[in-house]
């Protein structure tokens, strides 16, 4: 059976179909979307497990990132990101990445290594162009290489995930997006039944736009939000981050219970 997942929009008359598919495509990865820039996520898991990750920016690249578990007792982590350098940069304590990038013409290519207390745990490069992202990821602790697309083709946005790449025990997983578009509804799909197993949502706000994903309902309910904000409310959190004894909960939401931006 064929998963299809609906994406929903509400957009203002001159975005199209095609630009929710950019998002989503250019949503794959943590770095910046054209004038946008992610600025924080918020995570809901089963209506209790929650969790955010707010992003801090500095010239234009990925600065730091902070993890908040929303838990009494459990303080935030800060994981720090070094570009284009070596190992000499790393501080050998907590989460950091090395980042490179790479650009020709309109393909941009991001290679990162994840390291832990100074070990390396994780690699993963990524490859964006106009209608598709890949990324290519090999963990270090199991020894396995994992190929992960998103990409745009006709009227349907894909995204495949392929465990066990380049090995003889390989797994797949696929999504197929159908294009929120009117003609999209009348898709051919011989011997499949559509079903909806996630709905993403686009919706503008006053700093940008935030892009939502619901797997699920109830109390198996799986929500997923992300962000945006313009270029120019980017800040650096290295020199700003302070210890906070606040609610885990009131860290992120205002009195009227509305998710509340940083910046």
């Amino acid at each position: 059976m064929k998963i299809i997942l609906s994406c929903i929009m509400f957009l203002a008359t001159f975005v199209t179909a095609n630009t929710c598919s950019e998002m989503i495509i250019k949503n794959t990865t943590i770095f910046s979307y054209g004038d946008f820039y992610r600025d924080s996520s918020y995570f809901l898991n089963r209506g209790d497990n929650a969790w955010t990750h707010k992003y801090y920016w500095s010239e234009g690249k990925l600065d730091s990132m902070v993890y908040d578990p929303m838990e009494d007792g459990e303080a935030p982590k800060v994981f720090y990101f070094y570009w284009n350098t070596d190992k000499s940069s790393l501080k050998g304590a907590g989460a950091e990445q090395i980042v490179a990038k790479e650009t020709s013409g309109d393909t941009v290519i991001y290679k990162q290594e994840y390291y832990s207390a100074g070990e390396l745990e994780d690699s993963v490069t990524t490859k964006i162009t106009k209608g598709r992202t890949s990324s290519l990821a090999y963990s270090m602790g199991a020894k396995k290489w994992t190929l992960t697309e998103t990409y745009l083709s006709n009227d349907t946005l894909y995204h495949k995930d392929i465990y066990g790449y380049n090995s003889g025990h390989i797994r797949c997983s696929s999504l197929q997006i159908r294009k929120a578009i009117r003609s999209a509804w009348n898709m051919k799909l011989p011997k499949a039944t559509p079903r909806i197993v996630e709905t993403i949502e686009y919706a503008e706000t006053e700093k940008g736009f935030v892009l939502s994903y619901l797997q699920g309902s109830g109390e198996n309910a799986y929500l997923r939000k992300f962000f945006f904000v313009k270029t120019e409310g980017t800040t650096s959190i290295r020199k700003t981050l302070k210890p906070v004894k606040i609610s885990p909960k009131a860290r992120y939401f205002d009195l009227l219970g509305r998710y509340k931006f940083f910046n």
